[in-house]
């Protein structure tokens, strides 16, 4: 009777952890978004989850997305206060965000991402990326200040093609 009761709590604590690595691995393990706004968002529930002081069109060639919505000043992740706030769109979906901060931020910021997303999937002497399923993050410096990145998993896809097409193209050459 002893033997099978634990044998019952070993199969409960292993569905458990199966359920909690599952709902990891479908969460991408990575980022899914922008605090509860996740990727795919439309513009407008976006701007219902955060205050956005504007949004304009970019030049696809230079910015992630089509459009690129701006947080109000005052918008602040835990204590940081950022620089600037990015939201980034495409075709009505959000796909990437931007947060410049001090210096000092970026180090709070590194240390919180580790936090939440664990060891690093890179590290380099400037620059931290946590990889996911869903999307990925990344921290680096741009002289006076750190930029943190999110990036869609779709976003990235958009991004790595042509590099990936312009490879398959040269290796048909070799």
């Amino acid at each position: 009777m002893r033997r099978l009761a634990q044998l019952g709590i070993a199969v409960a604590a292993a569905a458990i952890l199966i359920a909690v690595a599952g709902s990891f691995w479908r969460s991408g393990g990575g980022p899914t978004g922008f605090r509860d706004v996740r990727w795919g968002t439309t513009e407008a529930a976006l701007r219902a989850r955060i205050p956005i002081a504007y949004c304009f069109p970019v030049d696809t060639g230079v910015d992630f997305g089509t459009r690129r919505c701006r947080a109000d000043r005052g918008v602040k992740i835990g204590e940081v206060l950022p620089n600037g706030l990015w939201f980034f769109l495409r075709d009505d979906a959000f796909v990437a965000w931007r947060l410049d901060v001090s210096m000092d931020d970026g180090t709070t910021m590194r240390k919180a991402l580790g936090e939440r997303y664990g060891t690093p999937s890179e590290t380099s002497r400037d620059r931290m990326v946590w990889r996911g399923r869903a999307g990925s993050v990344m921290v680096g410096r741009n002289g006076y200040q750190d930029i943190v990145i999110g990036l869609s998993a779709t976003e990235m896809n958009r991004i790595a093609a042509p590099a990936k097409d312009a490879a398959s193209q040269a290796a048909k050459g070799l």
